[in-house]
């Protein structure tokens, strides 16, 4: 089929075009994540680490913690207190155990689901704020400044649909989402 000279080395050439592609990418994929990781902890440290010392150190708890995958697992097993939770979030938490903080923001998808045990170890008086409140107000504004609002009144409902097909994931979304 490729007799000629000339298409096997344009066959090899892109051959090493599309192999050099493929490791270029993976290591640019690794830069651009860590750039973007790195910049994110650059900017949670100018928001939050010069009001308070012990700021810093959770934003560096919260950069080693990061990759801790228990405490995610737990939760989409729908562990949501107990006693590994706590020594989770107590090793988490340590630094500001002893310096206490006047707040703590939920910035991880899974954290809403443990805030209980959050304020439980950290105090009533510490605040604990929750992005999950102002997004849906903010989805609500462009919903109706794009005029897509249900003109219903009455409440819809919510239905679970999951591509596993699986009725104890079907179950735990809707333990996690209370409906």
């Amino acid at each position: 089929m490729f007799r000629s000279l000339h298409m096997k080395l344009v066959l090899i050439l892109l051959l090493l075009i599309t192999s050099l592609m493929t490791i270029v990418g993976a290591f640019m994929m690794t830069s651009i994540t860590s750039f973007y990781i790195d910049e994110f902890y650059q900017q949670i440290e100018k928001v939050f680490g010069d009001s308070n010392p012990s700021n810093g150190a959770f934003v560096n708890s919260l950069r080693r913690e990061a990759a801790q995958e228990d405490f995610y697992a737990a939760v989409e097993r729908g562990e949501l207190s107990g006693a590994a939770l706590e020594a989770y979030l107590g090793k988490l938490f340590q630094a500001h155990l002893r310096n206490p903080v006047d707040c703590v923001v939920l910035g991880c998808t899974h954290y809403p689901f443990v805030r209980d045990t959050i304020q439980k170890m950290l105090g009533d008086k510490v605040a604990i704020f929750d992005g999950g409140g102002g997004t849906a107000r903010e989805t609500h504004r462009r919903l109706a400044e794009c005029g897509l609002l249900s003109p219903f009144r009455a409440r819809g409902r919510v239905t679970i649909e999951n591509s596993s097909e699986s009725p104890e994931i079907t179950d735990l979304c809707s333990m996690l989402l209370k409906i």
